[in-house]
């Protein structure tokens, strides 16, 4: 109901996102770009739902690195941002991988 009465996203698209996030089990890996194609909805809408549910204690936090040269994610998920060294090379195409600029933030549900 908060994502109707907040105007985040549609009747129907809470459906959806209700009937999508009851999918994953504990542990699993949540990315917004499945929301945005699933729902066709914004990556802002995207970040905003699943923070209502970070906020909610159903969903955290985590990070992965990205490479933007060869569109490939670089190794483990980060629980923290610290976490992530400061030193990284893509190990496909070779670029030298700035944290800042090469991570994006992921989610994970905690909630059974």
């Amino acid at each position: 109901m908060s994502l109707t009465s907040s105007q985040i996203l549609s009747k129907g698209n809470s459906a959806k996102f209700i009937e999508l996030i009851q999918r994953y089990n504990k542990g699993e890996l949540v990315y917004p770009g499945v929301l945005i194609r699933k729902l066709g909805i914004s990556q802002t809408q995207a970040y905003k739902v699943l923070d209502m549910l970070k906020e909610q204690g159903i969903l955290e936090i985590n990070y992965e690195v990205y490479c933007h040269e060869c569109s490939q994610f670089k190794g483990p998920i980060y629980e923290t941002f610290g976490k992530i060294p400061e030193e990284l090379d893509c190990e496909c195409c070779g670029v030298k991988l700035d944290p800042l600029n090469n991570s994006i933030v992921i989610y994970k549900m905690i909630a059974d």
